[in-house]
């Protein structure tokens, strides 16, 4: 009888470890993938940038934000850039034609590509605290890495720096962060650590709102690149105004 005991208990255990997996799997709530997910990767891209001598200078992220090729990433690879190009989706190389803006202290820049492009839309509010939000990196439609904004800090009254409870590796930096309507909120940046719970992320709306001024020649931080400086509306202007 106690053998017997013995063997119904070594079923019984035996048919848990067999079907709890099954269950589990049947009956825990799954993460959805956002339904904007397929159409938005089409708008983010490889950026590479490369010295006078055609040295590879950095590799980096970024997306489109406007359809006449404007796009906004991080400005470190730019850096003693004499040239740079951006992958699309479908593996299509554009040359940046030219910088439109950057600011250094921010470690953001927008420039434009020779050709047509398909924007992501840019949130025009600031994300609040306890929203959701996925990041979306290059080539990458599945899996999407969701996190939470745990705090944002408002700089220059309409902007805001995201701190994002979220891990996120190097490679997927200035990738964008998106809401649950498909909206950009930021750009991702660097964490403290490989290992950080946290990740964070300079406004996207700032990013884009960098432009071309008649003082943009002498800017000290678009001097840092090589790359030419956008011909500013302004100065096109003058020059009608004057022929």
């Amino acid at each position: 009888m106690k053998i017997m005991k013995n063997i119904n208990y070594r079923m019984v255990i035996r048919r848990v470890f067999v079907f709890l997996p099954f269950y589990l799997f049947t009956f825990l709530p799954l993460s959805a993938q956002p339904s904007w997910t397929k159409n938005a990767s089409k708008s983010v891209f490889t950026l590479k940038t490369f010295a006078a001598d055609g040295s590879l200078i950095a590799s980096s992220n970024g997306f489109f934000t406007g359809s006449n090729g404007e796009a906004i990433s991080n400005f470190t690879p730019f850096k003693g850039a004499a040239r740079a190009v951006i992958i699309d989706a479908s593996g299509k190389e554009m040359t940046v034609s030219a910088m439109i803006g950057a600011n250094d202290m921010y470690d953001v820049a927008k420039f434009r590509v020779a050709g047509k492009t398909r924007p992501l839309a840019v949130a025009q509010g600031i994300a609040q605290s306890g929203e959701s939000v996925w990041l979306l990196p290059y080539l990458e439609t599945k899996n999407l890495s969701n996190g939470v904004v745990r705090k944002a800090e408002t700089f220059q009254q309409d902007y805001a720096y995201y701190t994002i409870a979220m891990q996120a590796a190097e490679k997927h930096i200035s990738s964008p962060l998106l809401n649950a309507n498909g909206e950009v909120i930021g750009l991702l940046q660097p964490a403290a650590s490989g290992a950080d719970s946290l990740c964070y992320a300079i406004s996207a709306r700032y990013a884009d709102s960098l432009k071309v001024t008649g003082l943009s020649i002498n800017d000290p931080t678009l001097k840092l690149t090589q790359i030419k400086i956008a011909r500013s509306e302004e100065r096109r202007v003058g020059k009608e105004c004057r022929s």
